[in-house]
């Protein structure tokens, strides 16, 4: 690996459902109904592979438009946020952010998309992470000034630069025109391929200087066909102006994102994304109060909980994906302020300390948070796939058996759910959305060769 830059791969999952995501019903079990009826929208996730966890903790970037193009050179624009908010693709290590949705017509073709992002000074954000590989060109923790980030492919006028990303399809793609309850929902998978050239690349001018930052979103894109969306693991998403169904099977809100880079205490950015989640009624749905411990509890209908949740609060969701392309809630997390559900570290594991009870992760400013973990923290390892599993946690025997176990380990992705009344903070709930076991090679001898292995799970 080049240690001047971390090789990135982007990845847009253009999800096709059955509806428009706003439907009720749906025993959210993982199972569908029968019905067969018109596909109607387009649901966007982002993901991002090929984690930046050593050296990076924010990589923010403002997503300006999606495009699809159809056979005969027209376009259909997703609907995005007039004002675009950033995302950290540092935080999306194999996960989904949903972006919007669009309507499509039954029957279209579809052979390619064109990603477009804005590229003026400043709207691209860098924050170094807490413990940068060895050699890495710039201080940890540190926010990158934007005079010294450079980005490139950029088209426009000042004020208005954009960088572009065009894909054609390998196969094009057809809008099916029924749906039925046998049929995964269908979903076409664009990858950007960011490792060639480098995706961000630190280098000193020939004339000496300050380092510069090269940060190239044009690189080897592709068309990369998906597999079930049932095995989407979504970062959790936020949310405001909630109102549950007069079924109380669904919660409807409108989709709030974290201010970037973060501040103290963290603010949201309001999107025009509405989403809507159905209860698990088969499983359960984990329902946490963090202003009323009392009322925590696995809940099957929102008819218990409809009070809190329409009483001006925020919430923070954990949601999965049906085979019909509707989403169930798997936990759900409501406060009274925007940065109490915020206020729950989420990053890669620096350190576990099994012997001090203890993992510190590095935030989106690249700081080391030490969270405390105890007999009763429970952990969770995301796998929607498995509606049961999805919400039951992972140790029978307790979280500090489990740390103590050495079954968490530096490189995870993690979001954790933290008691703040503590010093350091206890962690109650640590979800493990991805898990790579990663090594380096510290040292080696003449004549003798070595071999990393990385495991992903």
């Amino acid at each position: 690996m080049n240690q001047l830059g971390r090789k990135i791969g982007l990845k847009i999952i253009l999800l096709m459902t059955t509806g428009i995501l706003t439907a009720c019903g749906g025993g959210g079990g993982g199972s569908t109904s029968g019905s067969t009826g018109n596909v109607q929208a387009l649901s966007v996730p982002m993901l991002v592979s090929d984690a930046a966890s050593e050296d990076w903790a924010t990589i923010g970037v403002k997503v300006l438009s999606l495009t699809l193009t159809r056979n005969d050179g027209s376009t259909v624009s997703a609907m995005l946020p007039a004002s675009p908010t950033t995302l950290n693709l540092a935080q999306l290590d194999n996960l989904g952010e949903i972006l919007s949705s669009v309507s499509l017509t039954p029957g279209d073709i579809y052979t390619g998309a064109t990603l477009t992002i804005s590229a003026n000074p400043g709207d691209v954000t860098l924050i170094t992470s807490a413990d940068p590989e060895a050699g890495f060109l710039a201080t940890a923790s540190t926010q990158i000034p934007s005079s010294q980030i450079q980005i490139q492919g950029t088209s426009g006028t000042a004020g208005n630069l954009v960088v572009s990303i065009p894909v054609k399809f390998v196969t094009n793609f057809v809008v099916p025109t029924t749906s039925t309850a046998s049929n995964n929902a269908p979903a076409v998978n664009i990858e950007v391929d960011l490792s060639h050239p480098s995706f961000i690349v630190g280098h000193v001018p020939a004339t000496g200087g300050t380092t510069l930052w090269a940060v190239n979103f044009n690189g080897p894109v592709k068309h990369k066909p998906t597999g079930d969306i049932r095995h989407l693991v979504l970062r959790h998403m936020y949310g405001t102006s909630l109102s549950v169904s007069s079924d109380n099977t669904s919660l409807t809100f409108s989709k709030v994102l974290p201010t970037v880079p973060v501040v103290t205490p963290e603010t949201d950015v309001t999107t025009s994304q509405s989403m809507t989640v159905l209860a698990d009624s088969t499983n359960g749905t984990l329902f946490y109060d963090l202003d009323d411990n009392t009322k925590n509890a696995r809940i099957s209908s929102l008819a218990s909980i409809a009070s809190v949740l329409t009483s001006g609060k925020f919430v923070r969701v954990a949601a999965r994906y049906q085979q019909d392309g509707t989403l169930v809630a798997t936990r759900i997390w409501v406060g009274s302020t925007f940065n109490s559900v915020w206020i729950s570290p989420e990053g890669h594991v620096l350190h576990a300390n099994p012997s001090g009870n203890t993992i510190v992760i590095a935030n989106e400013l690249g700081q080391p948070v030490t969270m405390t973990v105890n007999a009763s923290t429970q952990f969770f390892f995301r796998q929607p796939e498995n509606a049961a599993a999805d919400v039951t946690p992972i140790s029978t025997s307790g979280g500090l058996a489990f740390l103590q176990a050495s079954n968490i380990v530096r490189g995870f992705k993690v979001h954790v759910q933290a008691d703040v009344t503590t010093s350091p903070m206890t962690a109650t709930t640590i979800d493990i959305e991805t898990a790579v076991y990663q090594g380096k090679i510290t040292s080696s001898s003449s004549g003798r060769a070595y071999r990393v292995v990385t495991h992903s799970h």
